[in-house]
């Protein structure tokens, strides 16, 4: 997963990040402390945060895979957008035991897509 991914992480059964994890630190910059419990949440562009956090406490509380899309810090400056995906992983009882997750970069397709709808709205004005 390392490969292909921004950063692979994971939290408690509560969401929370409670363990270190390198590749977030190279993708966003953030230290180990600064991304702790939800201060991940930082690291997310301040126009989607709101949705972000939505999206992974609605996950969290409902024990269910999450796949969102927003832009994430960039520890060289700037934003990418990223596609968070996450799972959890249960206990033999049923219960989120915890969470693990990756992001991947898909400032490719974004712009891509971008692209196409430029070009389809100067073709109407034509």
């Amino acid at each position: 997963m390392e490969g292909f991914a921004q950063a692979v992480w994971e939290t408690n059964a509560a969401g929370e990040v409670v363990a270190d994890s390198p590749s977030w630190r190279v993708c966003t910059g953030q230290t180990f402390d600064q991304s702790k419990g939800y201060g991940w949440m930082n690291a997310v562009h301040p126009d989607d945060r709101q949705y972000a956090e939505r999206q992974w406490r609605e996950a969290v509380a409902a024990g269910r895979d999450v796949n969102a899309e927003f832009r994430l810090k960039q520890a060289k400056g700037g934003w990418r957008w990223t596609n968070l995906r996450a799972t959890p992983l249960m206990n033999h009882d049923g219960s989120v035991q915890k969470w693990v997750g990756m992001n991947l970069d898909i400032q490719a397709r974004k712009d891509a897509g971008a692209a196409r709808t430029r070009t389809e709205v100067a073709d109407q004005q034509r």
